[in-house]
């Protein structure tokens, strides 16, 4: 084995390893709800993060270099996934504390929550003419 042929196979070692999704998106969920808007969001965004990096390993499996001749770039693209996925698990835990704030201004007993009704909003009045609490 020459020279070349090491640093080709030790390279190629090294794209595997930081293209490999280490981070498991499902721990991206945890302590989140969905009953908020924020959980919903950050739910779809999440999940759509995912289906990409699904997507990128989907794509690099089916049109092998071999085939198709030389893809795009999906070492760099998964790279980028990846550091999208680490900033997602630094801005999860404010994320956690918005969901936690909207989880208990929505247990208020009332169709506006604490915030609305500090602010003065009055309850929802139905079709009828009566308020609705």
């Amino acid at each position: 084995m020459t020279r070349y042929d090491l640093h080709q196979l030790i390279q190629e070692a090294v794209r595997e390893v930081i293209c490999e999704t280490s981070v498991d998106l499902e721990s991206l969920h945890d302590g989140i709800s969905t009953s908020t808007i924020t959980g919903k969001q950050w739910f779809k965004m999440v999940n759509e993060i995912a289906s990409l990096i699904n997507e990128v390993n989907e794509f690099k499996s089916q049109y092998a270099s071999q085939r198709h001749g030389p893809l795009p770039n999906m070492d760099g693209a998964m790279i980028n996934l990846n550091k999208i996925v680490q900033l997602l698990e630094l801005v999860k835990p404010v994320i956690i504390g918005m969901d936690a704030i909207e989880r208990k201004d929505m247990s208020e007993n009332h169709l506006h929550g604490r915030y609305a009704q500090q602010a003065g909003a009055t309850p929802f009045e139905a079709p009828g003419g009566q308020a609705i609490n």
